[in-house]
């Protein structure tokens, strides 16, 4: 080997080390400041080391404690908002809770009904919960504003340990109506910084590096920060249909393909056309001095509404599952007779919620006793 060939290793050697020292800098300066904040390194912990303390932990947030040793119990999980969590009625009224009463009365397996409901809960916290439950609240207005939970605000198990053999999923109103009230108009920048952060969504670097945690975290303040108010109200709700039909696809692709999951839609108070009227009897019949907040409500929750149930229907097809409005009766009713059922324009009191529960059951039922008998069946072989 002659001396310019020498020479021009040399320089290329010179050449990567110019280019790599930074990198690797960088990559080790962000695991230590990570570790100086948090206390621990930038890495997701796995499932199967979790002790009894452990499991215990992060159950503040959902309705009632559960364990997540499954046993030989048919596990079947309740997911969505705060309609699934049953706010403003108590656990024995809670609609999960009294389907599980009505499977286990109807049935010689034993079941068990998990609410994961959370109040304010989304798609893309959904998402999140599935690999790491999150140990704080975080609305969908500050979600969209990138705001996430830290590496310490995350249980060291997530939805996927529960192995559920059937899942009821319930989205309503929370993906739509923050976007509709907050979103603002991404620019260039912004929609940049999206595509950047689409491109490396789920990747190692983001996943499993602190310097990506940091990058993912400066993108999406780029994303945020650089809109501007919407003056076109169809590209408004055309942005707003996207972003919920990419999030519920991509909650529904994390489970495994032979999961049953339903899918339903609970019925709102207000109808599309009447809202002004209604808004005014139902501050009366609850007793509400200012009628604003009503108002607002009957105007774009019916709007919202039937945007989320095209998306559902659309997705019940592009996956093959099976998908459910609840509640057509109750929607044909007078208004006065429906708001007997109602606490506010979205939430049912303890005899709305026992409708709900019979609507669920008489839907999933069948699908539920051929799953109960085939897996008997393949456990007497």
């Amino acid at each position: 080997m002659n001396k310019r060939n020498i020479s021009n290793q040399v320089i290329i050697i010179g050449h990567l080390i110019f280019i790599l020292s930074p990198i690797v800098l960088c990559v080790t300066l962000s695991e230590i400041y990570y570790y100086h904040l948090n206390g621990q390194w930038y890495t997701h912990r796995s499932p199967q080391a979790l002790s009894h303390s452990e499991a215990e932990n992060g159950m503040s947030l959902y309705r009632k404690p559960f364990s997540l040793v499954k046993g030989d119990r048919f596990r079947i999980l309740c997911i969505g908002g705060s309609t699934t969590y049953s706010m403003g009625v108590s656990y024995e009224h809670s609609w999960p809770n009294l389907l599980q009463k009505k499977f286990n009365e109807s049935f010689s397996e034993k079941f068990e009904v998990i609410n994961l409901g959370r109040i304010g809960g989304h798609l893309e916290e959904f998402i999140n919960n599935y690999q790491n439950s999150s140990n704080i609240y975080i609305s969908r207005e500050k979600w969209i504003r990138g705001l996430r939970p830290l590496h310490k605000d995350l249980s060291p198990w997530g939805w996927k340990d529960l192995q559920p053999d059937f899942i009821i999923l319930v989205p309503i109103i929370n993906d739509t109506a923050p976007d509709y009230l907050y979103l603002l108009k991404p620019n260039f920048v912004s929609l940049s910084a999206d595509f950047v952060l689409n491109l490396f969504d789920n990747s190692y670097f983001f996943e499993n590096m602190a310097i990506g945690f940091y990058f993912k975290k400066f993108l999406t303040i780029l994303k945020v920060n650089n809109k501007e108010h919407f003056y076109n109200e169809n590209l408004k709700i055309e942005i707003i249909k996207r972003e919920y039909l990419k999030n519920l696809k991509k909650f529904i692709d994390l489970w495994d393909v032979n999961l049953n999951i339903h899918m339903f839609g609970l019925p709102l108070l207000f109808n599309k056309n009447d809202g002004e009227k209604q808004a005014y009897q139902a501050a009366s019949y609850w007793n509400i001095t200012s009628v604003d907040s009503l108002l607002k409500e009957a105007k774009y929750m019916p709007l919202l509404d039937d945007l989320e149930k095209t998306i559902r229907l659309e997705v019940s097809k592009i996956k093959g599952l099976p998908y459910k409005e609840l509640g057509g009766h109750i929607k044909k009713q007078s208004f006065s007779k429906r708001l007997r059922l109602y606490i506010d324009s979205i939430h049912m009191n303890s005899k709305g919620n026992a409708i709900i529960a019979e609507e669920i059951f008489k839907n999933v039922a069948i699908d539920i006793e051929r799953i109960v008998k085939k897996r008997s069946f393949e456990g007497n072989k």
